[in-house]
């Protein structure tokens, strides 16, 4: 079911997905390559952040890792599942015996 899902994705939608990522993809480089950019303040005038570099760094390492967490807390347990799954389907007891 999950594979046919797949496939009519990949099948409608690939080339907007990839347009849409070049789109990204060009905007970050403009940014990175526009010099006033960096300088843009996003607040009122003369208003200084209220967190600094080490704290957003800080922030956004935090917010990798819970999401890396939060990844892995589904797809550790469904990994295991997909490995041993001919445990459960023992015919001789619940851990014995030969599977089918």
């Amino acid at each position: 079911m999950l594979g046919t899902w797949n496939a009519a994705i990949l099948n409608n939608f690939a080339a907007w997905y990839i347009w849409v990522v070049a789109f990204f993809v060009i905007v970050c480089l403009g940014l990175a390559i526009w010099p006033t950019a960096g300088r843009l303040n996003l607040g009122q005038d003369g208003e200084t952040p209220e967190f600094s570099n080490f704290s957003w760094f800080s922030m956004m390492c935090g917010a990798g890792i819970g999401v890396r967490m939060l990844t892995w807390a589904v797809a550790e347990p469904v990994a295991h599942f997909k490995t041993t799954r001919l445990l459960f389907k023992a015919q001789h007891g619940a851990w014995g015996g030969q599977c089918a």
